[in-house]
Order: structure tokens, then sequence, then C-alpha cells
């Protein structure tokens, strides 16, 4: 059975923006309502676009899949 964590507020940020997208090895699916072109910041401080690190996930081997309900915003379209 997957383990399950609640989480609000900033923990998303922190958690999965921060954390678990960017250490995917092998696949990444998103399911969201919502697809905003959102910047992560680093561990070093410095902040990369959603849209580059996704980029770059594939470019090294992992499926990256997005599951959304509407029209994501300007640069996923690009």
């Amino acid at each position: 059975m997957p383990e399950f964590e609640y989480l609000t507020g900033s923990d998303i940020y922190d958690r999965v923006l921060a954390d678990l997208i960017p250490s995917a090895t092998d696949s990444l699916l998103i399911a969201t309502a919502t697809l905003k072109a959102a910047r992560i910041v680093r561990r070093d401080g410095s902040a990369e676009s959603i849209v580059h690190l996704l980029a770059r996930m594939g470019e090294r081997g992992v499926a990256v899949r997005i599951l959304h309900s509407g029209v994501p915003s300007g640069p996923f379209l690009e």
C-alpha cells in the first residue's frame, strides 16, 4: 500500500516542488487542476523554472506525464 502525506500551505511547495519532483529518477506523474510556471528554489538559493526542470528531467530519461483539467499557463504552451 502506498504511503500518503497530507500537506497544506508552504509544506506543499517545500515537500513536493522543491524536494520530491526534482528527485524523481524513473517517472513523474502530476495530476492537477491548475498548471502554472512556478519557480523552484534550489538548496543553493538559485531558482529554476519548473518548465526547464521538467524538460531537463525528460532529457535524462525520466518519464514526465502531466494530467490537468484546463489550459496551462503560457510557458507550458511554448
